[in-house]
């Protein structure tokens, strides 16, 4: 997949449909391990990353957040953290 051009409407309806595809046949999005909330990459049925999705509820601060210690750890102790917010 080109991914220096803007995905129109009905190739981003085949992007999803791939993606479900794959999920249905076992291939579940997986989290990604940077960052301080949850997202995921999305696949198609060979493995290949198609895309990211992204919660609203596992935002730094949603309910859902799976890496709320990750957010508490930079809170209580900003300067062991490189990144700025």
């Amino acid at each position: 997949m080109d991914t220096d051009k803007p995905v129109d409407s009905k190739n981003f309806r085949l992007i999803i449909e791939e993606v479900r595809y794959a999920i249905s046949e076992g291939k579940h999005p997986t989290r990604i391990v940077q960052g301080t909330s949850g997202s995921y990459f999305c696949t198609d049925r060979n493995g290949n990353i198609l895309g990211v999705f992204k919660p609203k509820n596992e935002e730094p601060y949603g309910h859902m957040n799976p890496k709320w210690s990750k957010w508490l750890q930079r809170t209580c102790c900003p300067c062991c953290f490189g990144r700025g917010w």
